[in-house]
């Protein structure tokens, strides 16, 4: 019996499909550069395009870390068989200059991203989303 192959998901159709109503955390994604808000708050996630060593999609978690008294946050690989693994911590410059509300300065993330976000993914692919709040759990 021969193997029949599947045809291949494109990344993009995985990614892009923002109008699939069947998809809750696609239907809450917007792009980086349009995100209105001023900061990025721990829990937040960052969806890239992915390249090796990660898989074509890779999930960042904006996370809160303490660090010698001054909180920053970092980013943990949230997907693939990478996840839990830490990708990179923020300097504190990252941090909002007024401090108004507590979170990662949305400007200076778009400002930086070549320097300290995903470099392989450029950063008009950049996808962020809220994590979601289970509401029911089943098997």
């Amino acid at each position: 019996m021969e193997k029949q192959w599947k045809k291949k998901t494109k990344v993009e159709d995985i990614i892009f499909t923002l109008n699939n109503k069947s998809n809750k955390i696609q239907d809450k994604m917007v792009k980086l550069i349009d995100f209105k808000e001023n900061n990025i708050c721990r829990g937040m996630v960052l969806r890239c395009k992915g390249k090796y060593p990660y898989e074509a999609i890779v999930d960042f978690l904006v996370c809160e870390t303490p660090d010698s008294g001054a909180k920053t946050f970092q980013l943990i690989v949230i997907s693939g068989f990478k996840a839990g693994a830490k990708y990179y911590q923020f300097p504190e410059e990252s941090l909002p200059k007024d401090r108004s509300r507590y979170g990662l300065s949305t400007h200076w993330l778009r400002d930086n991203w070549y320097k300290y976000g995903y470099i392989d993914c450029p950063l008009e692919d950049v996808y962020i989303y809220e994590s979601q709040v289970p509401t029911k759990f089943e098997l």
